[in-house]
């Protein structure tokens, strides 16, 4: 069956305590009309996720006009008919922390409109902690549906199993983001190692960091780095721990099984079509899209609204996460059309 896709342009009315209390859109389903226009042909135009502070007030202000893509389904119900339970977030690192407006919306506010608009900076002590200060202001426990959450849901870089999954334990969801792209964020980001022992961090910063050749193509090539994914879609955090230089193979002992996961994930978006995916996943489990899944709430200080220079890596490719992000990307692609 040949789904269709097609852009729905909705004004964010009001001021701006108007559009927080209430800025939802509707992707109920409706039938083809010839105005809507294959799967496809949206998948040409890179969506984005909303960056500088400007664009960040007009959405969510109702200043500005923002499509959001709505899957056209022809008296067709929803793709889930059950909702979607026992959650678990596949966070990898620099793929996203903003997704969590997308996992509250849709598993805590059933009964009231949340306000998912957060500044990362609203615990002490942490200046980019979207995650956190959500949770402090709507606690999962006073307003996440029971059961819509797995028992341990944690925001945190915790891998999977795939028993847990295959047991049909777990629901698993989460963003892919191109491999290359990936690794220079994390770079950026204080040579972000999620998982490796603090002597090996010390010396990653001591060889690549601001004091030592300051390379993104260093960080990567340093032993426990490459191939973050299909570490973590294994029970594996992203960066490996080396007790010894050679054993390190960049993941590829767990390819086949990761990319086997991605095939078993109830979920998958890409960070590179991030309103399609957030629209995805409203039509995939139902309910309604709240502006501020559309923004950006965690950059961090590197940030730029552009593709990162890939140069940067000086010819390293992650041929394991590259892999598994074309899977990512099929099954993707494969749920869109």
């Amino acid at each position: 069956m040949v789904w269709y896709l097609s852009m729905l342009i909705f004004i964010l009315a009001g001021n701006a305590a108007a559009a927080l209390a209430a800025p939802t859109w509707d992707l109920g389903c409706h039938g083809h009309d010839g105005l809507g226009s294959t799967a496809s042909h949206l998948l040409q135009r890179t969506s984005r996720m909303l960056r500088s502070a400007s664009a960040r007030d007009a959405i969510l202000q109702g200043n500005e006009i923002w499509g959001c893509g709505s899957l056209q389904i022809p008296e067709v119900p929803p793709l889930v008919a059950a909702p979607l339970r026992n959650i678990t977030w596949l966070h990898f690192p620099k793929a996203g922390t903003s997704f969590l407006a997308t996992i509250w919306n849709y598993a805590c506010s059933r009964r009231m409109a949340l306000d998912l608009a957060v500044s990362p900076r609203a615990v002490p002590g942490c200046e980019q902690c979207y995650d956190v200060a959500l949770m402090d202001r709507y606690p999962p426990d006073d307003y996440c549906e029971e059961g819509f959450l797995s028992q341990n849901f944690s925001t945190q870089h915790r891998p999977v199993t795939s028993s847990a999954v295959q047991s049909d334990e777990l629901k698993v969801i989460g963003m892919f983001r191109r491999p290359s792209q990936r690794l220079i964020s994390a770079f950026h980001d204080s040579c972000h190692a999620s998982g490796l022992a603090e002597d090996q961090y010390k010396v990653l910063m001591q060889e690549c960091g601001p004091n030592g050749k300051n390379s993104a193509g260093c960080y990567a090539r340093f032993p426990g780095i490459a191939g973050c994914m299909s570490r973590m879609l294994t029970g594996g955090f992203c960066a490996e721990t080396q007790f010894a230089e050679s054993s390190f193979d960049g993941g590829k002992a767990h390819l086949e099984e990761a990319i086997a996961m991605v095939k078993e994930m109830a979920f998958v978006g890409l960070t590179e079509y991030w309103d399609l995916s957030i629209c995805l996943f409203q039509r995939m489990f139902g309910g309604t899209v709240n502006a501020a899944q559309l923004v950006d709430f965690h950059e961090g200080d590197s940030h730029q609204d552009q593709l990162y220079d890939e140069t940067q890596l000086m010819g390293f490719v992650d041929e394991v996460d590259e892999a598994i992000y074309q899977a990512a990307s099929d099954r993707f692609h494969e749920l869109v059309q």
